[in-house]
């Protein structure tokens, strides 16, 4: 599907994987065990949700990564370090003594906490790792123990399962559990202090007595719905909630007294310095608060992100703010009524769309833009260049030297198709450019006319033979929703929401409509592409159940069913994508699935993975690079038979 995509995702379903495993299919059954067939080989980029920051060093979450940047000067921060931790997502980091703590976690995956070695913060390395239930969400390291929060996220009930694990890591290399207790519902933070531990959690704020850690019992609740983060300085507790601050006196843990309250949006997480605390919430940005006087907590200043900010580190009078998409914000803070943004580190995160060409991947990367990915590693992809499009950049065509995008303007409506030379794909620059006020998706470009896929509006036909001006030769409408297009020839392939259908474009000025197709069961045709005389249709059911339709197009007048692959529930409206190459279909469903479609009668599942509701696969031989909110992730898939199998023709 190539539509709807946006850089403002929801926090709860970026974290989401929301994915199922059962799956039904014409002549194949699922493995029991994924992933199957397909392995996590390289990856870059992702969402910032959380940094920490020691001397002149922040350390950030990137996707699965552990990003180390020297930010000595914050106005240009200097990524100095990495580690890698495989299909795991960084949720929350604490440093202490050298050692990162690292908690996250992927759904079907490891979660837990990891530790890296950071002693040398450019050649940082893991040491350990030690399981949770769920999703670790927090950690707090104090007198060789870690307390790792947990719980599962993805689950709406307040009553989901959640506690916190107290593991012993005095030797990183090898951690043990020293206890454990349920909170009953997802905890995010803690923040441990005199043998008290004060958990956040969804149901407010949790006091436990920890002085033995295997017997920790429960105290208190201070309650405050949807208590996302907490710290302590003396008797007073100050928390980030559902809709601000709360300030509590906690002189008896037993009986905590609510001192102050400021409303202030949904706030993830907060900071304290002096008499202020700094609050993120991910719409609003960043808000400075004085707490000279806790029983009235006024608000002197804010700052907004550029991206949904979720959590931040304050040091010296510079914040460093977690920005999810927008990566990190470095934030001067020294006049905390005036706060000015004085330097960002950006990441390649929420990408929308990848297309390779020898070592060189061209992402299309929301409204962060566009850049070149130099892959000629796969285990090390790392960023070549970026162009800041004007218009947010969400679906991608690739003819070199020239590389089409298609997006929209975040603060507007204004939509368009944009030009990029990449001749030197380290210095992408933009050509040229053509705006309308309606909605512009896919592209296709072919004998120096871009087809774009305009929504209500139907196909619009674009000449860019001279890119520097690019001109409109046609807008053909049809009767639905145009999402998608495929060109091949003489032929335009339309993915038209509930019908597919082929036009004749060999007057682009004067398309003629061949032939339509309507699938059975009814369901929305969301993406297209053509091999070997096949359709491969990629769609969403009434019950978001995926499918992949394989009609027969040789006769372009005539096109004749042949097969229908479904996937379990678990699609997405709005979200994956479709690639078809040497026998083979890459399917973004609920799940990244390869279908074996060398006979298109009879399409045999032969990979799977769960990669996430969003992914949008292109194959290189037996590389699968996927773009989705987690940046860019490159898969191998080891379910081919040998190398002639891959010259294997499709259907004839």
């Amino acid at each position: 599907m190539k539509c709807g995509k946006r850089d403002c995702l929801l926090k709860g379903l970026l974290l989401g994987g929301l994915w199922c495993f059962a799956a039904s299919q014409v002549g194949a059954q699922i493995s029991s065990d994924p992933p199957w067939n397909v392995r996590l080989v390289g990856q870059i980029g992702g969402w910032c949700l959380t940094v920490e920051f020691v001397g002149h060093y922040a350390y950030m979450g990137e996707g699965p990564n552990l990003r180390i940047l020297d930010v000595s000067n914050p106005s240009l921060p200097v990524p100095i370090g990495n580690v890698w931790l495989g299909d795991f997502w960084v949720y929350h980091i604490r440093v202490k003594n050298t050692l990162a703590y690292v908690a996250g976690g992927e759904l079907g995956g490891f979660s837990g906490l990891k530790i890296a070695d950071v002693a040398n913060p450019r050649s940082p390395r893991l040491l350990g790792s030690f399981p949770t239930p769920y999703q670790a969400t927090g950690v707090c390291v104090t007198n060789g123990l870690a307390y790792v929060a947990y719980g599962d996220v993805h689950n709406g009930s307040n009553a989901a399962p959640g506690g916190v694990r107290i593991v012993d890591v005095s030797i990183p290399s090898s951690p043990s559990l020293r206890g454990s207790f349920d909170t009953g519902t997802v905890a995010y933070k803690t923040y441990v202090t005199g043998g008290i531990a004060y958990v956040a959690t969804r149901g407010g704020l949790y006091i436990y007595d920890v002085t033995n850690p295997a017997a920790a019992r429960r105290l208190s609740i201070a309650y405050s719905p949807y208590c996302n983060d907490v710290y302590v300085r003396g008797n007073l507790a100050y928390s980030a909630y559902g809709s601000g601050l709360q300030i509590t006196d906690v002189t008896s843990p037993s009986a905590p007294a609510r001192r102050g309250w400021l409303y202030w949006g949904a706030s993830d997480g907060l900071a304290l310095q002096n008499n202020l605390v700094f609050l993120v919430d991910p719409i609003r940005g960043l808000n400075i608060v004085d707490v000279t006087n806790p029983w009235t907590p006024t608000s002197v200043g804010s700052l907004p992100t550029s991206g949904m900010a979720y959590s931040l580190a304050v040091s010296s009078g510079t914040a460093y703010v977690a920005c999810g998409g927008g990566g990190l914000s470095i934030v001067d803070v020294r006049n905390p009524t005036r706060p000015t943004l004085r330097g960002s580190y950006d990441t390649l995160s929420g990408a929308n769309e990848v297309q390779v060409v020898g070592n060189v991947a061209y992402v299309a990367n929301g409204q962060r833009g566009f850049k070149t990915v130099d892959v000629s590693n796969p285990r090390l992809p790392r960023i070549l260049g970026a162009l800041r499009t004007p218009i947010g950049d969400y679906e991608i065509a690739v003819s070199r030297p020239f590389i089409y995008l298609t997006g929209v303007h975040g603060r507007s409506a204004y939509y368009g198709l944009q030009i990029v030379d990449v001749t030197t794909p380290s210095l992408p620059r933009l050509r040229g450019s053509y705006g309308v006020q309606n909605t512009m998706g896919d592209v296709a470009v072919s004998g120096g006319l871009a087809y774009v896929a305009q929504g209500d509006y139907g196909l619009r036909i674009v000449d860019v033979t001279n890119p520097s001006s690019p001109t409109s030769v046609a807008l053909y409408d049809t009767p639905d929703y145009v999402l998608g297009v495929f060109v091949s020839g003489c032929l335009a392939y339309l993915a038209d929401s509930s019908r597919f259908r082929i036009l004749d474009v060999r007057n682009p000025a004067a398309p003629v409509m061949r032939s339509v197709f309507t699938p059975n069961p009814p369901h929305f045709v969301e993406d297209v592409c053509i091999s070997n005389g096949i359709a491969f249709l990629r769609g969403e059911g009434q019950y978001s159940e995926g499918f992949v339709t394989c009609v027969d197009v040789r006769n372009p007048d005539a096109p004749r069913f042949l097969s229908k692959y479904q996937s379990g529930t678990g699609t997405y409206y709005g979200y994956g994508g479709l690639h078809a190459t040497d026998g083979y279909v890459y399917a973004g469903l609920d799940a990244l699935r390869i279908l074996d479609v060398r006979d298109p009668t009879r399409p045999t599942l032969r990979g799977f993975y769960p990669a996430g509701f969003d992914c949008r696969p292109f194959a290189v031989g037996d590389l699968i690079y996927v773009a989705s909110v987690r940046g860019l992730r490159i898969f191998q898939f080891t379910g081919r038979v040998s190398a002639a199998d891959r010259q294997w023709q499709l259907y004839r």
